[in-house]
């Protein structure tokens, strides 16, 4: 059956329920948690790790052997467990640290989750992993990449994602290289533009440690509420300051609010770079069209040489989720469940100190994950140190081409144009 992408305000109704029912009996069933923005300004997004966590509960719980070698896809069930399935019980955090710490406390209180997963938001996920920790259940962060999530020294926190640290990193190492390369204009200067919570907070700090080493200055850092309505004052500010590139850790909502305002001010930089992937996102794509072209961003996910990716994103995937595009939020969940259910299926039993020593013990193999990463290992602190990002352009028609790292490159940079030359 197809699943639509539905409008907001029903999403708002249907997502703020207690819970969300797989179908299955729960007493068959390892109940697993997740806490996700499914309502409020983030829903959208929300919206897409659903979809995501669905098409997990399809991989592990039906026989896909098409799908091989994927982990769990030639097997029904948790095979450990004599095929037990999983169900996924959903919370909804709206965005807010505090909302997340009480829907985790209800999943594990209430709902009997095993383990938790999520929560796309760092200050949520900090606030949700602090009630997994108390409570001595694993939480796996499938996608927050605040460094300080991993250095809390928490026994029960794993993180498949990659962190900012890494991924900030590798976009200035791509946007030196792309620059060097364009001899027709000078890049020098930078200027970081942030929402003002925990992940656009580290994401500033860490660029402004970071552009130095490679040889660009920093001449100004802006820090606005990710909830704001108006951007007016932000925009002049990176008017009058002109950077070269202007380096953006936003939203979904608040990075089309700038970029509208952008246009409507007529002004553009000479490199446009998002810390994250929001030419990805299904919102930003339908509501900027082409004023949403020819920004840089980092991803976790692109296309990979497996045999199941074609099956799985362009053919499954686009039968049921017609309006979406498979990006890395269903993919960082997917593997983040894989990841879970490999630890289950190690330690025999969902004894959560059993899981919890199960997962330190983790070794994935990169063919056996949908992301493009070298595989899930774990360090002493929780994070996969297998993790890297791809710095991608959104070109014309939102053709998605990887810059960097070389291996994995195929194409070539194109100078952001002006307004007028679009």
């Amino acid at each position: 059956m197809k699943k639509n992408i539905i409008p907001i305000f029903m999403l708002v109704v249907i997502f703020t329920s207690v819970c969300f029912s797989s179908g299955i009996a729960a007493d068959d069933t390892v109940k697993i948690g997740v806490v996700y923005p499914l309502s409020g300004n983030q829903a959208l997004t929300g919206f897409e790790y659903r979809a995501g966590c669905e098409l997990a509960e399809e991989i592990i719980n039906n026989e896909h052997p098409e799908w091989a070698p994927l982990k769990f896809a030639e097997t029904a069930g948790i095979p450990a467990l004599n095929g037990k399935k999983i169900e996924i019980v959903y919370g909804d955090s709206q965005a807010t640290p505090e909302r997340g710490q009480n829907e985790a406390e209800r999943l594990i209180t209430q709902e009997g989750v095993v383990a938790l997963i999520g929560a796309f938001n760092s200050s949520v996920s900090t606030t949700a992993s602090q009630v997994a920790e108390r409570y001595g259940i694993p939480f796996i962060c499938d996608s927050a990449s605040s460094p300080t999530l991993t250095s809390r020294g928490f026994q029960y926190f794993f993180r498949v994602f990659g962190n900012d640290a890494i991924f900030v990193e590798n976009l200035f190492t791509a946007m030196r290289e792309e620059a060097d390369k364009d001899t027709s204009r000078e890049y020098k200067t930078v200027m970081v533009l942030n929402e003002n919570s925990l992940w656009g907070s580290d994401v500033a700090d860490i660029a402004k440690l970071v552009a130095p080493k490679y040889g660009f200055e920093v001449i100004d850092q802006i820090s606005y509420p990710s909830t704001t309505t108006q951007v007016n004052s932000e925009v002049q500010r990176v008017i009058a300051k002109d950077p070269d590139i202007l380096f953006q850790a936003s939203y979904v909502a608040d990075a089309m609010l700038f970029m509208r305002t952008f246009k409507e001010q007529k002004y553009t930089p000479k490199m446009y770079v998002y810390a994250d992937g929001k030419p990805l996102n299904f919102s930003y794509r339908e509501t900027l069209g082409p004023d949403g072209w020819w920004t840089v961003f980092r991803t976790v996910y692109s296309k990979k040489d497996a045999p199941f990716v074609k099956p799985i994103t362009e053919d499954y995937f686009a039968e049921h989720y017609p309006d979406l595009k498979f990006n890395e939020n269903q993919g960082s969940v997917i593997t983040s469940v894989q990841v879970l259910v490999d630890a289950i299926n190690r330690a025999g039993t969902t004894d959560p100190e059993k899981l919890r020593e199960a997962l330190t013990q983790t070794d994935i193999k990169g063919e056996e994950i949908i992301l493009p990463f070298a595989g899930v290992q774990f360090d002493e602190t929780g994070q996969n140190i297998l993790a890297r990002a791809i710095v991608v352009q959104a070109q014309e028609d939102f053709k998605f081409v990887n810059l960097w790292p070389s291996e994995m490159k195929n194409g070539d940079y194109v100078p952001y144009p002006s307004w007028e030359e679009r």
